[in-house]
């Protein structure tokens, strides 16, 4: 009984760390320990940090690494070890050999402490991908803290770029930015004037958008989120009414600030993200026509509950949009000449990404040594203009060579394969339950429906972040964008581990 309430006391703690981790990762408070100026302007990219929210996330990964061992303990006298190569295995196999790689490209790497650096936060990336996807903290409840860790930085966007302005307060993060900088992330045109785009507290007004786009995704994965059969659904708490009010409020905080950040990318994923949930709701209808002894079931209130976020997406979408016209027009067309100049640059990037990647074919420049390889061939570029490309295949080509890449994908491959083993793994759960009369062929329709339909939209949810790592770099370049990642390809394998119980 005490071995049990000590589990019991460490499982929560470690909830707790993650909830809380979830909850301040917005927040960009840093120590530095090193700046590298050019002109004396300071080089974003080349500096060396320490992030607050590390401190969380390593408790995390100490706390997890103990109750693993300690669930293990308990449960192997139940498990046959074997010595064979489970899809699992190779997964975690290929995770490891790419994390090994990146340290090894510290040797050839022209800013080693850089590499280290990248390497090391790559490395905490897969550690949180692995505590969600393994660890007790459920998929709602993860959520549910992202969600509310996303509010208040919302409400600091719309605050920007209604006040046009931002504060520096170093103890959150936050950096000033005034709108007649020449540095300062702006929309210019003839009609509009110069508008600062909104920040929130990140470092860029791209990576606010970013932000937000993925925990709209996660959001809606929780929202529309549906029972197999009715005795599940009794067993199982529903949302209270209140609560489903707070998480469309916030739904409509977070889409508005991903139009004050006039983020292209976040817009465009944004888009994505609703004509799929519409498509998904719409092939949800075909099959919500039960016959009376399935009426009791859920899936009539989920249908209503899909609709209804589907209204709350795209009715803030329309009214912002003809408020924001000009400015979104500009932005949109590329109709100015500052968003035209930007558009160069970032061709010029891709060509310029492009030669590097010829020069370093095998191997790559190293983790994170895209700006200091560039500062190394043409050192006479201002600061502002050493800038990684705008793009993170390409980035990847570039500091990983092929070498690296083709264990990327071997990451990828093994994981697309492992969930392919979950779903059939599932399928054949519910083909068992229904030969044992477990469950009746009412609910036996919906359910494998609903497995189906959950691969589609975890499927969906994936493209939309490739949809933000094709026009940027902040997902592979940054802190912020690395534990995003971490964060969002971790609790989206939870959600699919989580859809029909066994």
């Amino acid at each position: 009984m005490i071995f049990q309430t000590k589990r019991i006391d460490l499982e929560s703690t470690l909830c707790f760390f993650l909830k809380s981790f979830l909850f301040l990762f917005p927040w960009q408070t840093i120590w530095i320990y090193r700046e590298i100026f050019v002109n004396g302007v300071k080089m974003e990219y080349a500096t060396l940090g320490f992030y607050a929210t590390e401190i969380l996330l390593w408790a995390a990964v100490l706390l997890f690494i103990v109750w693993y061992w300690k669930k293990w303990k308990r449960e192997k006298s139940k498990w046959k070890i074997r010595f064979r190569l489970t899809k699992d295995r190779i997964f975690i196999t290929a995770c490891l050999s790419l994390i090994s790689y990146l340290f090894i490209s510290i040797v050839w790497s022209p800013d080693k402490s850089l590499a280290l650096q990248q390497s090391l936060r790559v490395m905490e990336a897969f550690l949180l991908f692995f505590i969600f996807t393994l660890g007790p903290l459920k998929f709602n409840e993860a959520v549910k803290w992202l969600a509310l860790g996303a509010v208040l930085p919302s409400m600091l966007g719309i605050w920007q770029f209604f006040s046009q302005s931002t504060f520096a307060f170093k103890w959150l993060g936050l950096a000033e930015h005034i709108v007649s900088n020449p540095g300062a992330s702006v929309i210019v045109g003839d009609e509009i004037g110069r508008w600062l785009r909104s920040y929130g507290p990140f470092a860029h007004p791209n990576v606010l958008g970013g932000y937000a786009a993925m925990v709209i995704v996660l959001m809606l994965l929780k929202l529309k989120d549906c029972k197999a059969c009715p005795e599940q659904s009794r067993r199982t708490e529903r949302l209270p009414f209140y609560l489903f009010i707070s998480y469309l409020l916030s739904l409509i905080f977070i889409i508005s600030v991903i139009f004050f950040s006039f983020s292209r990318s976040a817009l465009l994923a944004l888009i994505i993200i609703i004509l799929l949930n519409c498509y998904i709701v719409f092939k949800q209808k075909k099959f919500s026509y039960l016959p009376s002894a399935a009426l009791d079931s859920p899936r009539d209130g989920s249908l209503r509950t899909s609709l209804s976020l589907i209204s709350c997406l795209i009715l803030p979408i329309i009214i912002l949009s003809v408020l924001l016209f000009p400015a979104l027009k500009t932005r949109v067309t590329v109709s100015s000449s500052y968003e035209v100049a930007s558009v160069v640059e970032r061709a010029q990037g891709f060509n310029e990404g492009w030669e590097i990647f010829k020069d370093n074919k095998w191997l790559g420049v190293g983790a994170g040594n895209y700006i200091a390889y560039l500062q190394k061939i043409d050192p006479d570029r201002q600061s502002w203009e050493y800038q990684p490309v705008h793009n993170a295949g390409l980035l990847l080509l570039a500091e990983m060579g092929l070498f690296g890449v083709a264990l990327l994908f071997f990451v990828l491959l093994s994981l697309i394969s492992f969930l392919f083993s979950l779903v059939t793994n599932q399928e054949s759960q519910v083909d068992a339950c229904k030969r044992s009369r477990k469950i009746t062929v009412f609910c036996y329709l919906p359910a494998r429906h609903r497995l189906r339909h959950q691969v589609l939209a975890g499927g969906c949810s994936v493209f939309c972040y490739f949809v933000l790592a094709f026009f940027d770099h902040y997902l592979i370049s940054s802190y912020t964008g690395l534990i995003l990642t971490g964060i969002f390809f971790g609790l989206a394998l939870k959600h699919s581990r989580e859809v029909v119980p066994s």
